[in-house]
């Protein structure tokens, strides 16, 4: 039962996993990705 469920919710959590991407790839883009230049 338990694992019906959950592969029921599974889509649901990788579309708000890839949104939340979207979110801050968008942010890091907005902010001219000083991070990624830092960080590299």
């Amino acid at each position: 039962h338990l694992e019906s469920v959950i592969r029921q919710r599974i889509p649901s959590i990788i579309a708000l996993i890839n949104k939340t991407i979207d979110q801050l790839e968008s942010e890091l883009d907005h902010l001219g990705r000083p991070i990624a230049a830092d960080g590299g």
